[in-house]
């Protein structure tokens, strides 16, 4: 006897409506276009002083796969073909999103856009932005300050935050 599965009328707009909720916080609007099928999962990475792009591209012919920038952006876009039911079967479940995609991710500052390259292993395109590392150090500026006295004027730099006299 076979198992039983849920009845989930709403999975299909759910799917939809996650896609739809990625789309608008996390990509800009010109990195995905209305006639777009479906967006692959991504994970962005620091490694180093280089941006590491990671995307689940399971069961793709990375030939179909293809990586560009343009824009002070890197967009990856492709096809996932269609695969028919064998002959003679019916279909009773179909979760697998098919057909074409485009996700585009904006290029940090310092990225060396000559020196991106992609690699695609075990169903995982990696996509690696050198040079990319946001500088995170903090710095402390002077300040400067004027003060007046009686008829005359200086010019002194608070190091300490000591009042100047």
């Amino acid at each position: 006897m076979g198992a039983i599965a849920r009845f989930r009328p709403f999975a299909a707009l759910d799917a939809h409506m996650d896609d739809m909720v990625r789309r608008a916080l996390t990509d800009p609007p010109s990195a995905v276009t209305p006639q777009d099928g479906w967006l692959p999962a991504a994970d962005v990475y620091q490694d180093g002083s280089d941006a590491l792009i990671l995307m689940n591209l399971p069961s793709i012919n990375p030939e179909n796969v293809s990586v560009q920038t343009r824009n002070r952006m890197v967009v990856v876009s492709g096809e996932r073909e269609t695969v028919g039911a064998p002959e003679g079967a019916t279909v009773l479940r179909q979760e697998i999103r098919r057909g074409r995609f485009r996700r585009g991710f904006r290029l940090p500052d310092g990225t060396d856009v000559e020196a991106i390259s992609a690699t695609y292993r075990d169903g995982v395109l990696e996509v690696r932005l050198p040079g990319a590392r946001r500088d995170a150090t903090t710095r402390d500026i002077p300040v400067e300050v004027t003060v007046q006295h009686a008829d005359t004027s200086s010019t002194n730099t608070l190091d300490d935050g000591a009042p100047v006299e």
